[in-house]
């Protein structure tokens, strides 16, 4: 049996409602509720981490099993430069295994989905790890600002122990223009709405649901749960009443608490099914983007105990968050504003060659563990601290650890675009000390020592001509 044995969110902690946008440019919202803002030193990458490690974490995996990892996203940080390679190593991955990226398409993280069922049923080796993550930009005022948000999912592929099997699958492919975003854009571009949705949208997925409920003898009353990405919640509500589906069956795709994540969309609306599903449930799932794929999924009894474990993931994100202080806020974070720049000049980075012989321990996080003793460091070093052995250590992964503050500094003049920021000393409870900007932090005054914090991939700084990631605490939700 092949498919979903895990899967992971990440939600960005911060949210910007919908209404402080249209205030901000005197006009009316397009839609309710808010969206989810990934943090100023989030990208694509490091929320795809982010999905990924709460992926691995919930059932305690060991990632030596994993033959391949697909990255879907439309809105990589590089144009040349896999991706897939940076979340790899941030994951701590095997060697050997196999990365692509998946892009150029909201569909992405489908297509990448079909694929590893395929790859799976041709008995290969070893487990698939999908993430799809995005972090897109509309023309600040533009209907499209409101709508868009960021975020993260991931699911785990294999043949035993999956709590979702995938049992069908039709799709099909569609030179359609409706959303998209050349070399040179940096704004996502959009036609006329009423051609997109009715000439594209509705009509290529109403097909592609409508022929694969034919292809295996199937009707909407059939399935606990209808789950569709949409651009919007009209479209969505629209495309509900296309196919005659209950009300009762046609799943959140989380548009007003999170927006329209892309490639993302539908491994959120998944997992928000997948948190509360029953064995025996049966899903369909349809994705559009230059055409559309829809699958069938029946969920095992295997979900019983994996929930047992971790609860329900989707709420716990979307409870986590805090809103964003001004739309001025997220034009700074994004840097569609300039703002006057700290007195501090910024540190200098490592040159390419610096960054790969750091590759273990900046992006992989790997400290040293003493044979002699058992004591952790981090970061690595030669001598053990304690009982002064040199030369003896084996190397501990320490992503994704949990820690407490040891000490902490409230600065204000910081170069960081977002003042004041609070560098803290981490104790981790493994062992080993960090130190760092505190991220995802609420209210600075608040932080105190013995505060339990987690580490965080997260994106340093773009220096050089070149995006600089490594690992950050944030306080525990």
């Amino acid at each position: 049996m092949i498919g979903i044995k895990s899967f992971g969110v990440h939600i960005p902690f911060l949210r910007l409602s919908r209404q402080s946008i249209a205030q901000y440019w005197g006009s009316s919202p397009t839609e309710h509720g808010e969206r989810a803002v990934a943090n100023w030193d989030e990208d694509a990458v490091t929320m795809a981490v982010g999905a990924g490690i709460n992926c691995l974490r919930v059932r305690s995996y060991e990632r030596e099993f994993i033959s391949e990892l697909f990255f879907a996203s439309t809105s990589f940080p590089y144009k040349e430069k896999q991706s897939a390679a940076i979340v790899a190593t941030a994951l701590d991955l095997p060697r050997h295994c196999f990365t692509v990226d998946y892009g150029n398409s909201i569909r992405a993280a489908t297509i990448a989905l079909k694929t590893a069922w395929q790859s799976m049923e041709s008995n290969r080796k070893g487990d698939i790890l999908i993430t799809a993550s995005d972090f897109r930009l509309g023309y600040p005022g533009s209907n499209l600002e409101q709508i868009l948000g960021d975020g993260a999912g991931a699911l785990l592929i294999g043949n035993k122990d999956v709590i979702a099997s995938i049992d069908g699958y039709y799709g099909v492919f569609e030179n359609f223009i409706d959303m998209w975003r050349a070399d040179r854009d940096t704004f996502v571009q959009s036609w006329e709405d009423r051609f997109i949705h009715s000439e594209g949208y509705l009509r290529v997925m109403s097909e592609v649901i409508h022929e694969l409920l034919k292809k295996y003898g199937l009707q909407p009353k059939d399935f606990s749960k209808l789950i569709f990405n949409a651009p919007d919640g009209r479209r969505h509500a629209e495309l509900a009443r296309t196919l005659k589906a209950p009300k009762e069956v046609v799943a959140d795709h989380l548009f007003n608490i999170v927006g329209n994540t892309g490639v993302a969309s539908i491994l959120l609306s998944l997992a928000a099914v997948l948190d509360t599903a029953s064995p025996g449930d049966k899903l369909l799932i349809a994705n559009y983007g230059d055409g559309a794929d829809a699958f069938v999924l029946t969920v095992t009894e295997e979900i019983n105990s994996f929930r047992k474990r971790n609860g329900k993931m989707v709420e716990a994100h979307l409870k986590h968050r805090k809103e964003l202080a001004s739309y001025a806020k997220y034009l700074t974070y994004r840097e569609l504003i300039q703002v006057q720049p700290s007195s501090r000049s910024p540190s200098l980075y490592p040159t390419p060659p610096a960054l790969w012989r750091e590759n273990k321990g900046r992006l992989s996080m790997y400290g040293a563990k003493c044979r002699e003793c058992g004591t952790i460091h981090y970061p690595a070093r030669r001598v053990c601290i304690k009982c002064k052995a040199k030369d003896n250590f084996e190397e501990v992964n320490l992503s994704g650890s949990l820690g407490k503050v040891f000490t902490l500094s409230i600065d204000h003049l910081t170069a960081n675009v977002d003042r004041p920021s609070v560098y803290v000393v981490i104790d981790l409870d493994q062992g080993g000390r960090v130190q760092n900007w505190l991220t995802d932090c609420g209210e600075p005054e608040k932080v105190t020592i013995g505060m339990p914090v987690e580490m965080t991939f997260r994106r340093e700084q773009f220096a050089g001509g070149l995006y600089h990631y490594g690992w950050k605490p944030r306080p525990i939700a």
